[in-house]
Parts: C-alpha cells; structure tokens; sequence
C-alpha cells in the first residue's frame, strides 16, 4: 500500500513545483497537495496522512496551528515543515509541532530523503497505538524542580556547559529533550548523538536561554509529580546510569562506551515519562497494581496498553535524535539474559538495571 503524503503551502506555484519534483515518487507515495491550511485539514479529513508537510507563514491559519490541529486530531502523522524563514527561536516552536524542519531552497533528494526517513520511523513503530503516543508528544514534560534550576543555571553568571549538564542530569526528560533541540543545530551532521554533556554543549547556555523564553518545555503538575512519584524514577535512572558506567568500565569500555552506557543507562526509562505524559489515566491504574501485587509492569502495560515503556522510550528515544545503540538498550531493559553477556550496550543497561532492582546480586552495594 502507498503511502500518503500531504504537501500544504500558500502559494500555488510552490505546490505545482513540489508536484513537478516529486512526479518520480508517484509510484511510491499517494501524493496530495494542499492549498493553505484549511484545505490541508480538509485533505486529512478525508484521508489521514502518514505524513504532512507544510510551509509555516501562510495567512489565515500558519504552519504551526496546522500542525498544532494535525497532532492533536491525528496524531500518528509524522510532521515536516518546510520554510524559507528559520531562526533558533522559531525552529525551537516549530519543534513543538513538527518532527523535523527542511530549509528552502532544498533539492529533491533532500525532500525525498526526509520525508522517507520519518515514514520508515513510523513504521518501525508497529502500531498507531504506539505512533499516536510517540508522535503525539509535543515534549517529554520536567519536573518542576529541574525547569527553576534550569532557569537559574541559564541566568547565573559564570555558569558553563557543565553546569548545564549537571541540571540536565537531574531530569530524564530535560535530558532527552536536550538530544532533540540540540541534535536540530548540530553542524555539518555525521555527529553521533550519545553523549549527554555533548548534548548540552551542543545546546549551549545561550540557545538554552532561548529555548526558554519561547515556552516550549512543559513542566509535570505537582499532582502527577506526587502521584507518579517522579523523584523516584530520577533517583532510580541516576543509579542504573552508574551502575551501567562502572559494568562498562569493569569489562574494558573506551571513555565512549563508557558515556554511551551512561546515557542508556540514565534514558533506559524515559518511556514512562512519555507514558505518564499521554496515558496519564490508564497508566496510573497500571501503577496501581503494579504496586499492589507486584505483577511485571512490562506485562501490565502490553495487557492493557499494547506496548510498554521500554518499547515507547526506544521510539521516543528515536525519534528525538538518540543514537541506535542507545535506542535499542532502551527498548531491551526488560529482555531475557541468556548465558554469558557479550558486552553488548542493552545487555550492560539491562544488567544494569536488574542489579539496581535488587534481581542480580551485586557485590558492591549500589
């Protein structure tokens, strides 16, 4: 089955020039093209896309709302925007919307390539349960604690990269959001996202000032941070990170598997937090009896979610730009250890992991 892509723009020159570069592709994805973006919502509603891209300063309704509205209604469709006028501020708020962000002028293969890139992404989700979550998500919100003390690291003189890091370090969210602003202004690409401090480097303390005055990072209710017990699951990530640390040093890790270790190990439940996020409800019953008769959280959630968190954080970790590696120890915390590990990255994490919960002996008591 073909795919379907929407292209929405106000001008109908753009339109037929995208139709004209893309004829190639007719064989391959059901192309619709869309003038402005109440016929783009019009084009959806007749026939959801598996993914839209669209300009952002149209008139009436811009890029930005018709991405807003395509999330909200349709929230497996993978979101592009494709612009002229792009800044840091601007890409900050389109990344609320949009998945990813193409700059005019940009050559057919670099449209074709992007837009390909995001439909196989979607489709190694499996199901619109999962795109819905994953997709859906406009950010991984912070606890309130981590959003001040960012502000304050932003806004303290002499504060550094480090110091960014170390806030960052505080928050599984704030971490992986860091992956998915930062990874949007790396320069040159072939960088390998997996390193947290090269992330908020990456960032910066000047970029960060600006990702905070454009009110895109969300912050958890004190009520959802007391009821999911968040604090809990900083504490539990910062140890299994550690833990993960010390297994690759202990085996012979370079200093970058040591730090790839890390960020898998400090991710390896950023599922959760998406879950909390989009499934709040459904996902605090799952708690519930998870607390109560200790049954498996992984089962409870694939019985009553149809995936689980490991799964969500892999694809969420995907799609905010995570290395594979890393990605793939996410998705596998919760797999069987079969006989003597290899060194693999999920294997660490996932020894890791079991070690922290107590389901491995550990001999030096973390």
């Amino acid at each position: 089955m073909k795919r379907r892509v929407i292209f929405v723009d106000d001008e109908e020159k753009i339109l037929k020039g995208l139709a004209r570069i893309l004829f190639e592709m007719e064989d391959r994805w059901d192309l619709a093209f869309a003038l402005g973006a109440e016929e783009g919502l019009a084009r959806m509603r007749e026939a959801p896309a598996d993914a839209i891209v669209t300009d952002l300063r149209m008139p009436v309704m811009d890029g930005l709302e018709l991405l807003g509205a395509v999330r909200v209604r349709w929230p497996a469709t993978a979101r592009l925007v494709l612009t002229a006028h792009m800044h840091h501020e601007l890409l900050f708020r389109a990344l609320r919307y949009a998945h990813h962000a193409l700059l005019k002028p940009c050559s057919e293969r670099d449209i074709v390539s992007a837009i390909s890139r995001w439909l196989d992404i979607r489709d190694a989700m499996g199901s619109d349960k999962i795109r819905g979550i994953v997709l859906g998500l406009a950010a991984l919100p912070l606890l309130p604690s981590s959003y001040q003390a960012l502000k304050r690291c932003v806004d303290a003189e002499g504060s550094t990269e480090d110091d960014l890091w170390q806030v960052a370090m505080q928050d599984v969210s704030l971490a992986a959001e860091m992956f998915r602003y930062g990874g949007k202004l790396k320069a040159g690409g072939g960088e390998d996202p997996y390193d947290m401090r090269l992330a908020a480097s990456r960032l910066g303390l000047g970029r960060t000032r600006e990702l905070l005055g454009t009110d895109t990072l969300e912050c958890f209710s004190e009520s959802l941070q007391e009821a999911f017990r968040l604090a809990e699951l900083q504490t539990h990530s910062a140890r299994v990170a550690r833990m993960a640390a010390s297994i690759a040093a202990e085996t012979g890790s370079s200093d970058t598997g040591i730090a790839r270790a890390t960020t898998a190990g400090y991710l390896h439940d950023v599922g959760k937090t998406a879950l909390i996020a989009s499934e709040s409800s459904a996902y605090s019953e799952i708690l519930e009896q998870h607390r109560s008769d200790g049954a498996p959280l992984h089962m409870l959630e694939k019985a009553a979610l149809g995936t689980t968190h490991a799964e969500v954080g892999q694809h969420v970790a995907l799609t905010w730009g995570v290395s594979g590696d890393i990605a793939e120890a996410i998705g596998r915390h919760h797999d069987e250890l079969q006989g003597k590990e290899s060194g693999e990255l999920w294997q660490t994490v996932r020894t890791a992991n079991a070690k922290v919960h107590g389901e491995i002996h550990d001999e030096s008591g973390e």
